[in-house]
């Protein structure tokens, strides 16, 4: 069997509100993230989505419950330890790319490593290899501004993969695409899976998305899993 990448265990988030009250955002959940596998996250809105993907992404901690990422506890990691803990193993794909519209698509890939001042000395070719791979070979020196959406969101995958992370997590990665350019997205996921073997979850409420994923799904209601 696959290795656990993130396991979840009687998972609670509480956040304190008004007068000594508590709001339990997430409910005693249970997950199973392993090498090599797309899980797809639905919910209506408040419905602890959000939540989840940042436990997930270590920006969080729960307040109670178990949290192993790579075989190893977290509620034992200090800021710091986390911190390296995402820069080395972890890479998020956000609703809002986040790109830097003057800069260039492979300016854009190596920009996370170069904030955290771990840029390898042949981080622009690698770059250029990745964001090859993914048809964006010919773009590969112009700027993000002119590209269109789908071909963003593609310089946004190449940025996720460029540090060879073990777990991807793509919060609504195609609101703002159409259908075709959703479902070839959706394709590198899958290519992604195959040659990487990183685990891969994506928050959606795009139906392509969910009609594509519907065997490996996680539904979420009111901070539990259904």
């Amino acid at each position: 069997m696959a290795e656990l990448v993130a396991h979840l265990r009687s998972v609670c988030r509480d956040f304190p509100y008004g007068e000594g009250q508590v709001f339990r955002a997430l409910k005693d959940v249970d997950i199973e993230l392993r090498e090599g596998e797309i899980r797809g996250l639905v919910g209506p809105s408040g419905s602890g989505k959000t939540t989840l993907l940042h436990i997930l992404g270590l920006i969080d901690k729960p307040t109670s419950g178990k949290f192993e990422f790579l075989g190893r506890d977290v509620a034992g990691f200090d800021d710091r330890k986390l911190t390296e803990c995402r820069a080395e193993a972890i890479s998020f794909m956000f609703q809002e790319n986040y790109l830097i519209p003057h800069f260039t698509a492979t300016e854009n890939v190596i920009l996370p490593m170069v904030q955290l001042g771990r840029l390898p000395s042949d981080a622009k070719a690698r770059a250029e290899i990745l964001l090859e791979r993914l048809g964006l070979g010919p773009h590969a020196r112009k700027r993000v501004s002119n590209l269109s959406g789908g071909q963003r969101q593609r310089v946004c995958i190449a940025r996720a993969l460029f540090k060879a992370p073990r777990l991807i997590i793509a919060d609504e990665p195609s609101a703002s695409l159409d259908s075709t350019t959703t479902a070839e997205i959706l394709r590198i996921f899958f290519e992604i899976r195959d040659s990487e073997g990183c685990a891969i979850i994506v928050a959606t409420h795009d139906q392509v998305v969910i009609e594509r994923l519907s065997g490996n799904l996680l539904t979420i209601h009111d901070g539990r899993m259904q």
